[in-house]
């Protein structure tokens, strides 16, 4: 656990100076390091940084009045409603190729 957390603070400083690719080091040590399947991995790599963003969005951009949160929800409901129209129609799917 401890070479986790060695290995999460390196991703941060990675993503601090290169500015981008924090998700991919983070599955990569959440999978080979903490053995995590994939799809966990990723999902919570995709948690994590996102919130991350929301509240860097919160605080440093919403205060400048620099965030539309009406053009956020429509993209967002948008982005919300696409993803579960492709997963309802692959469950649906009589062909699957998990």
């Amino acid at each position: 656990m401890l070479v986790a957390l060695f290995l999460a603070i390196l991703v941060g400083l990675a993503l601090g100076l290169l500015g981008g690719g924090g998700s991919m080091l983070s599955v990569a040590v959440l999978s080979f390091v903490l053995g995590m399947p994939p799809n966990a991995a990723i999902t919570a790599s995709l948690a994590h940084h996102g919130c991350g963003q929301h509240g860097d969005a919160r605080t440093a951009n919403a205060g400048a009045g620099l965030v539309s949160v009406r053009i956020g929800v429509v993209l967002g409901g948008a982005g919300m409603v696409g993803a579960f129209a492709v997963v309802a129609w692959h469950a649906c799917s009589p062909r699957r190729y998990c």
